[in-house]
């Protein structure tokens, strides 16, 4: 190709080559029409469109449009482009290399040539034609008006676009006819825009059959066997005198009665509590009963300490029941697994459990400082094995908090009482630390949401902007569970791990897209974004906290190993702040203690 002709540019030269009617002097062939240009562009289009449009479905891009506020990764948005260019070279790029057309333009009967008439190389096609307009596209207002002038470049009387004087190419008629070239292109567009809407909507339809995995789990969650503890939790605000395990026995029969009659399995059943006069309790913002995540918990209570016979006394029937309830040794939560059950009052047990601290921190002070921190190990013990039953996350957090506390104030008495003990607390063990039965049963919670959805796709447009007609379609609840069973069989896989396999893992949640099932897709996506791997290192983190207790409490005669990585060392901190790491932050210090 010349780039001059006795002076005048490309452009400008072929102006020669041009006849009045459009052809092309010295090949013989007309001008490619704007129409059918405009009309190849669609076709090729349509087609990418069918390529590209599920793999946007998997990276997340249509998320936001069911209300998700989570961003795309910036890696993905700066390789989706390319993967992109590279779909279409794929889809065109043989016809490109033997006839100069896309398909679009081998429908419509149109080619590329080069000023010569020649077939243009496969590398300045791709490299040349149009790349370069795919890069600058992606620089915001500016490609866009390059874009804009590309387009507007077909207007003038050799109908080159930027692309072709870039390339050195001009799009001509192939030898068919032109009239042939537009009812193939009618014919092809007739039959994408009636097969494949038919064809989609037949792929929206197909419903899998649920995993057999799947209705393993829902029985083995559903059982309806009665748990004494689980009712004795439930009665364990019942009045002075009242029969605690009658009261909660009645107070779930109640519940049961509204819960056979709640409409809806996704709002919290609401039932009248036979239990009118309830037992008093500490009010909220008491300094005696601060939670975990505030500042350090135990100063709260030290700083309390002229209260601590007065609430002892006042609440002696709370802590009583409390102490009587840490000797069972079984625990199943007898709600039904539905997003709308309520949770049993763990609240109670949390104030119980301060009750015990103060009353071994009043035996520490009063000299009793053995005798508290062996009460405290025997609670240890027992509250093992309850958190060994928990059958629910929160169940879990909660008796690891417990656990926690128990041995901060063990740290604290062994310190101010100066003594040195040959404690020797054992690591969690397997069978206490296990998460299958809570994840199995957040899997189940899940399974009826999703089910109900499918029944009351109203139900979407209060959760997610998706009107109740779409969400029929692109929910597909069998799907949408299968998908949900393979996220939560992975998290029970790491929750096996040993501590120092599950700091090495890759834990982040892995997001897949079903192009068929993309509103479910969508949900089981934004369920794994609740990281459930941080309720796995909270329980793993209290063996880091026994680890330390045993080795401060014995005077350093314990060996002192971090569970999580054996060959680093524990981190002392300014204050007295001993802390192990841990593959999370940990902002409520349960890998600390205060000596």
């Amino acid at each position: 190709m010349h780039s001059k002709n006795n002076g005048l540019s490309i452009d400008e030269s072929l102006e020669e080559f041009i006849t009045e009617s459009g052809q092309v002097k010295d090949t013989g062939d007309d001008l490619a029409g704007r129409g059918q240009r405009l009309l190849a562009v669609f076709i090729d289009f349509c087609i990418g469109t069918m390529y590209v449009l599920p793999l946007a479905a998997m990276i997340g891009a249509f998320d936001p449009f069911f209300g998700s506020q989570q961003p795309l990764e910036l890696p993905l948005l700066m390789w989706f482009p390319a993967l992109v260019f590279l779909i279409f070279v794929l889809i065109h790029g043989f016809f490109l290399r033997n006839y100069g057309q896309t398909i679009g333009k081998r429908i419509v009967g149109i080619k590329i040539t080069d000023l010569d008439g020649n077939l243009p190389s496969f590398r300045k096609l791709i490299f040349l034609r149009y790349l370069p307009l795919t890069i600058v596209q992606r620089m915001s207002n500016f490609g866009n008006i390059v874009l804009l002038a590309d387009a507007l470049f077909v207007c003038r009387a050799n109908r080159r676009c930027l692309h072709d004087i870039l390339a050195g190419t001009i799009v001509v008629q192939a030898h068919a006819s032109r009239r042939h070239g537009l009812v193939r292109a009618y014919l092809f567009l007739l039959a994408l825009f009636i097969f494949v809407p038919l064809l989609t909507l037949a792929g929206f339809q197909l419903e899998e059959e649920l995993s057999p995995t799947a209705t393993e789990w829902i029985a083995e969650v559903e059982d309806d066997s009665v748990s004494e503890a689980f009712l004795y939790l439930y009665g364990m605000r019942a009045p002075e005198g009242a029969d605690v395990l009658e009261t909660g026995t009645l107070r779930f029969q109640a519940y049961q009665r509204a819960e056979r009659l709640a409409v809806s399995n996704v709002k919290e059943v609401d039932f009248d509590d036979p239990l009118i006069d309830k037992l008093d309790m500490p009010e909220r913002g008491d300094d005696l009963y601060v939670g975990s995540k505030e500042a350090y918990w135990l100063d709260s209570v030290l700083n309390e300490s002229d209260r601590w016979a007065t609430e002892l006394e006042k609440r002696r029937t709370l802590y009583e029941r409390y102490l009587h309830f840490l000797n069972y040794t079984e625990f199943r939560t007898m709600f039904e697994p539905r997003s709308s059950a309520n949770n049993p009052p763990y609240g109670v047990l949390r104030r119980g459990a301060r009750l015990r601290t103060i009353d071994c921190l009043q035996m520490s002070k009063e000299g009793h400082g053995l005798l508290a921190i062996q009460l405290l190990c025997e609670d240890i013990s027992k509250i093992r094995r309850l958190l060994a039953a928990g059958d629910t996350l929160t169940h879990k957090m909660l008796f690891s908090v417990l656990i926690y506390w128990n041995l901060e104030v063990i740290n604290y008495v062994s310190t101010t009482n100066q003594l040195v003990l040959n404690l020797e607390i054992p690591p969690l063990s397997q069978e206490e630390f296990q998460m299958e039965k809570p994840l199995k049963r957040e899997f189940v919670i899940n399974y009826h949401t999703y089910k109900e959805a499918d029944q009351h796709p109203d139900l979407l447009s209060q959760t997610i902007r998706t009107p109740a007609w779409l969400g029929r379609i692109l929910l597909k609840p069998n799907n949408t569970n299968n998908e949900s069973l393979v996220m939560f069989q992975r998290l029970i896989a790491l929750s096996k791990l040993s501590q120092a396999e599950f700091a090495a893992a890759d834990v982040a949640a892995k997001r897949r897209t079903n192009i068929f099932n993309i509103l479910g897709s969508y949900m089981v996506n934004t369920i794994a974004d609740l990281e459930y791997h941080i309720f796995i290192a909270r329980v793993h983190d209290l063996n880091c906290l026994i680890s330390m207790t045993n080795h401060c409490v014995s005077g350093a005669s314990s060996p002192l190993a971090n569970p999580y990585y054996p060959d680093k060392k524990v981190m002392i901190t300014d204050g007295g702040v001993f802390c192990m790491e841990g593959p999370f932050e940990d902002e409520n210090e349960f890998r600390c203690i205060h000596r």
